[in-house]
């Protein structure tokens, strides 16, 4: 709705935009459950007999069953999905600190408001990566 060019003072056009909004949003969300379910699936029947406690072990037994791009396909897909998780927690974090900080908006530069919400938002995730590295399962 930010993105979109709507007459916000039209009662009409702003209903519309909110559903437009809604239904993408739910379209997506409904994408990504049925890509997730299906990997759970193929996980699982692939898996079955084995116990997989850490993606390391999960990832050499994916290379042992499917051959070694099905391997490489699944660190590409985690990479994606670790990139996307933190992008969508950072930019909800700018969002709504631009929100509280919107009467100093003025004071601050835009940029400078970003980069300081972006890098408190991912202050905690290079913590725990610099703090336990490969020692997290």
């Amino acid at each position: 709705v930010r993105t979109r060019a709507v007459v916000r003072t039209n009662r009409a056009a702003t209903d519309e935009a909110i559903w437009f909004n809604t239904a993408e949003t739910g379209i997506c969300l409904a994408f990504a459950t049925a890509v997730n379910a299906a990997m759970l699936v193929l996980s699982a029947a692939h898996f079955y007999p084995e116990r997989v406690v850490s993606l390391a072990q999960g990832a050499d037994l994916l290379g042992s069953v499917l051959g070694q791009l099905a391997r490489s396909s699944f660190a590409v897909a985690m990479l994606a999905a670790g990139t996307s998780a933190s992008f969508t927690g950072v930019l909800s974090t700018q969002y709504i600190l631009e929100g509280f900080y919107s009467s100093i908006r003025a004071a601050i530069p835009p940029w400078l408001l970003r980069l300081v919400t972006r890098g408190l938002a991912l202050a905690p995730a290079y913590w725990a990566v610099s703090r336990y590295g490969d020692d997290i399962a």
